[in-house]
């Protein structure tokens, strides 16, 4: 009996129909897999989400006042209880509200969800990109810069707060000392608008002043300056030295005279003394802006005496600088310096 086998036509047949079979099953299977992989990712994602959203539950409520907002860097589990499938690199971040965004990816797949949205979204991470379209905003506390001026020949101060926030102000105050938060928040006097800058004339007293900014979400900041070189012609610090005064103006020879006599307190000490004569009167600041200004007057730590002589109508301005101690706080004491001009005209007539 005669065995019968496959014709070549047979076989390039079922060879035909096995590579039909082969073309259309395995892209399915492929993606199948695929699809189980970025399923799998996007567990991931969502397991990490709800871990933050444990993390960040129990941040604010411990400390919801003073949160100010972070960014982990994944993989990380010191901070977020999670399982699954480890990405290359991700960030979570949190709002200071609590609000989260997330961005990681691992070889294959980018997962993103933007600080607005609630899903997360799987993308194809291709040439390294994956990135949120936009930070997640910080909420910041106010920023304060303080500057100071002295005017009316130093006997007075004003103090100018310019302040940087993110979110509108409430309240800005001001206070005398260096005071914490609680202090100046209940007994600090509020500061006067001038556009975008808060400020306060007519300060006369020498040492710390602290300025508190709180913005409508509660956020607060406090700044200290020192004011120093104020000699308030009424109040305290008039009777820390005794004021130096003119005596009578004499005459001899067409040259006129007259003698500045100054004693100061133990603990007050006379640092500095100049004088400058012309026909007209200079500025404490002539002086303090530049130390070789004027002639130097002998002088000891709490005594100056001092006989200026010039002719009709001229003009003696005498600068005299004062170091002295201030108690900031119960047995802390901290240095201060004060300045003041003498003047006088060498005139019967005109003095």
């Amino acid at each position: 009996m005669k065995k019968k086998g496959f014709t070549l036509i047979e076989l390039l047949a079922v060879i035909v129909v096995l590579a039909v079979i082969a073309f259309i099953a395995v892209p399915l299977i492929m993606g199948t897999i695929t699809k189980a992989k970025r399923n799998s990712f996007r567990d991931s994602a969502y397991g990490i989400l709800n871990a933050g959203e444990q993390y960040i539950g129990e941040i604010l409520l411990q400390d919801k006042n003073s949160y100010m907002g972070e960014t982990i860097i994944l993989p990380n589990h010191e901070k977020l209880n999670y399982k699954g499938e480890e990405p290359v690199y991700g960030e979570l971040s949190f709002s200071k509200t609590g609000k989260i965004a997330l961005m990681m990816h691992n070889d294959a797949f980018c997962a993103l969800k933007e600080i607005d949205q609630s899903e997360v979204k799987i993308t194809d991470y291709v040439d390294g990109k994956c990135v949120l379209k936009e930070e997640v905003p910080q909420d910041k506390a106010p920023e304060i810069v303080i500057t100071t001026q002295r005017y009316n020949e130093d006997q007075y101060a004003k103090l100018t707060a310019t302040i940087t926030s993110t979110n509108p102000l409430v309240e800005v105050k001001y206070m005398f000392g260096n005071v914490d938060e609680s202090t100046i928040a209940n007994s600090g006097i509020n500061m006067t608008k001038e556009e975008n800058l808060y400020s306060v004339e007519g300060l006369n007293k020498n040492g710390y002043y602290t300025v508190y900014a709180k913005d409508e979400k509660g956020l607060i900041a406090t700044k200290n300056v020192v004011i120093e070189g104020l000699v308030v012609l009424s109040g305290d610090f008039e009777d820390i030295f005794v004021s130096g005064s003119f005596g009578d103006l004499t005459t001899s020879w067409g040259q006129y005279s007259r003698t500045l006599n100054i004693t100061t307190k133990d603990n007050v000490s006379i640092v500095d003394a100049r004088y400058k004569k012309k026909y007209s009167y200079d500025e404490i600041s002539d002086f303090e802006n530049d130390a070789n200004y004027g002639d130097k007057i002998n002088h000891t730590a709490h005594e100056l005496n001092f006989t200026a002589q010039g002719i009709w109508l001229q003009c003696v301005t005498i600068y005299v600088k004062y170091e002295y101690q201030e108690e900031v706080s119960p047995g802390k004491y901290e240095k201060r310096y004060a300045s003041k001009i003498y003047k006088t005209r060498f005139s019967n007539v005109f003095d």
